[in-house]
């Protein structure tokens, strides 16, 4: 799930407004589950489930899928294909020193 947080400086981290983003556009996302061989062979299995109204029509509304099977698709392609570069980008954080000036590595 990735978030925009807004940047107010008068609000406290824990209490930001957060908006919600697509992490990816959904077709990069059917590129990536299509790339991993998950979108092939035969459509045996059924998916069957009661979502809320507003849920589902938010999510047909932000990836302009009018299908409620090609909208299940892509939410499962997309937790599939999860990209867990944020999360490793800010287990990073703090790990250079100090002491190196990264302007003089700039050529």
């Amino acid at each position: 799930m990735c978030y925009i947080l807004s940047m107010d400086s008068d609000v406290h981290p824990a209490h930001r407004k957060r908006t919600a983003r697509p992490a990816r556009s959904i077709a990069n996302v059917l590129l990536a589950a299509a790339d991993c061989g998950l979108l092939t062979g035969p459509r045996t299995r059924t998916i069957r489930g009661r979502m809320p109204a507003k849920l589902v029509e938010q999510a047909k509304a932000a990836t302009g899928i009018a299908s409620d099977s090609e909208l299940i698709e892509a939410a499962l392609a997309n937790l599939a294909t999860k990209d867990d570069f944020w999360e490793w980008m800010m287990t990073q954080r703090g790990t250079i020193s100090p002491d190196i000036d990264l302007m003089s590595l700039i050529d």
